[in-house]
């Protein structure tokens, strides 16, 4: 890609823009052109969206060779040392590792410690991703990796050799091949958001709004020059709580150790220290018999989406209802995630 400001060489997109923003100090609102296809963008985001779409990045052998820019990290010194590095870099200087990462190997001799660096270091380069959701990404692939990837493959190596201790030393092998294959793609049919929430739905992680209409309102606009009155309907987003308690209760001894938290309430009167211990709750359960009865809170509140300080407040006010469960244990009720979101609706 040519730069449109001095007309200079660059071997990516991420460079590109790198480039006019630290060489030519290019703002979002400024005109940004394409010299390849001699168009005119008015700000930076319309410009990124046409890099993106007609012109995709040259391979990785044509990248490894571009010139790093000066805020780039040098790799010119060993492994552990350039890890080191990445902790004193300014977020906004880190590139993608393509654009300055050089072979650290030769081909025949992958070396799993740069490829991570690599994978991490390309995360950084991207200015909407913070550091804590780097983190959290490192975190969650280590623990898949150690806790789950690794030795599931291990056993199953284990049980195949074992099993076919016998046969001839191609046949296990072609074997081996064909079973490394199958854990080549863990993340096949999660390629896309769509496909991901699919699946969710389809294994129960994942809890579908329902869309439902609660009333509707009138939309002046005009027709042919005759303003008219349009009726709108209005839309309440609700999540079901009897799928969101089925999943929570279906947990391994969650029920179990609600019933006995409560039954460990009901032996201490003389600390009250849950509502299911006060007397309203006590009559309540009078009314069925023996029936495991847990009771619910139900609360709403209104919050701001936009600045409520700003000059557009109140009109991006939203309601929403929230449930909690005050029998659970104490290690559980002090967990946000343990607060269930249950409707939404638009605050006039």
């Amino acid at each position: 890609m040519k730069c449109f400001k001095c007309k200079c060489e660059l071997s990516s997109n991420t460079l590109l823009l790198s480039h006019l923003k630290h060489v030519h100090y290019l703002k979002h609102q400024d005109i940004h052109k394409c010299i390849d296809c001699n168009r005119t963008y008015s700000n930076l985001n319309a410009f990124k969206k046409h890099l993106n779409k007609n012109h995709v990045l040259i391979s990785n052998s044509t990248l490894r060779e571009a010139t790093p820019l000066d805020s780039a990290i040098s790799l010119d010194v060993p492994l552990n040392q350039s890890i080191n590095l990445l902790d004193n870099v300014n977020h906004e200087s880190v590139h993608s590792p393509h654009d300055f990462v050089t072979p650290l190997y030769p081909k025949n001799n992958i070396d799993i410690n740069a490829e991570c660096l690599k994978l991490v270091s390309s995360l950084y380069c991207h200015s909407y991703v913070n550091r804590n959701s780097v983190q959290i990404f490192v975190e969650s692939i280590k623990r898949f990796i150690d806790d789950f990837y690794v030795p599931v493959l291990i056993e199953k190596i284990n049980s195949y050799v074992t099993s076919n201790v016998d046969q001839d030393k191609n046949f296990i092998i072609d074997g081996l091949i064909h079973m490394i294959s199958y854990f080549k793609n863990p993340f096949d049919g999660l390629g896309t958001e769509y496909k991901r929430f699919k699946t969710f739905e389809n294994t129960r992680f994942f809890i579908k709004p329902v869309n439902y209409i609660i009333g509707q309102r009138s939309h002046f606009k005009v027709l042919d020059g005759v303003g008219c009155l349009i009726p709108e309907p209005v839309h309440a987003k609700f999540i079901p709580l009897r799928q969101i308690f089925s999943a929570l209760f279906q947990l391994p001894n969650f029920l179990l150790d609600v019933r006995a938290y409560i039954q460990t309430l009901d032996k201490d009167s003389f600390v009250l220290t849950s509502f299911v211990q006060s007397n309203i709750w006590q009559q309540k359960l009078l009314q069925h018999n023996n029936k495991t009865v847990l009771p619910l809170f139900i609360y709403f509140d209104d919050y701001e989406a936009g600045n409520p300080l700003g000059s557009h407040s109140g009109k991006n006010k939203l309601g929403a209802v929230y449930v909690s469960i005050p029998c659970i244990p104490p290690q559980f009720q002090a967990r946000l995630k343990n607060i269930f979101f249950n409707i939404t609706l638009l605050q006039q």
